[in-house]
């Protein structure tokens, strides 16, 4: 069989741009490097062999139905996972052909946060973005929103932009 313009017609499948060309300083993600993504962290105290101790994320509905969306009973562990986000434009090439774009901390798509269950973020964005200067903010995917639905991340529709 004969592939036209084809990876398969390659004498090579070593790619041809760095990861760094294509993803940023300091990112693995889609690579073999990748880091391992842990059930929990264990970095912090263990009770009962888990950073949530006995809590469960299994709870009745107002039908009697177990249901894992319970944010009222999030536990506290103690833990606060600080990070540093620094916004800033650059130039990147993740298909092959540079593009610019905004990057976090150099790289795209941005840093990993990690944490578990229960344990508290403090995120310190700065707003490195310049020619032009503009504002920017962050959408957070996969944080309940409950009661604060205005922090969702619009610039200049629901919060102030950075």
């Amino acid at each position: 069989m004969k592939f036209p313009s084809s990876i398969f017609n390659s004498p090579s499948l070593i790619a041809a741009l760095s990861q760094v060309s294509t993803n940023g300083r300091g990112s693995l993600l889609g690579t073999l490097s990748a880091p391992y993504m842990p059930e929990f962290l264990e970095d912090g105290p263990l009770p009962n062999g888990f950073p949530w101790g006995m809590a469960t994320t299994n709870c009745p509905d107002s039908l009697g139905i177990a249901t894992t969306n319970c944010p009222q009973d999030v536990p506290n562990t103690g833990i606060i996972r600080p990070y540093n986000f620094v916004i800033e434009r650059g130039t990147l090439a993740p298909d092959g052909v540079g593009k610019n774009g905004l990057l976090i901390n150099g790289q795209f798509p941005g840093p990993t946060i990690e944490a578990n269950w229960g344990d508290t973020f403090q995120i310190t964005v700065t707003n490195n973005i310049t020619g032009p200067e503009e504002g920017t903010t962050l959408h957070w995917h996969g944080l309940h929103q409950e009661k604060t639905p205005w922090f969702d991340g619009i610039p200049s529709g629901n919060i102030a932009s950075l």
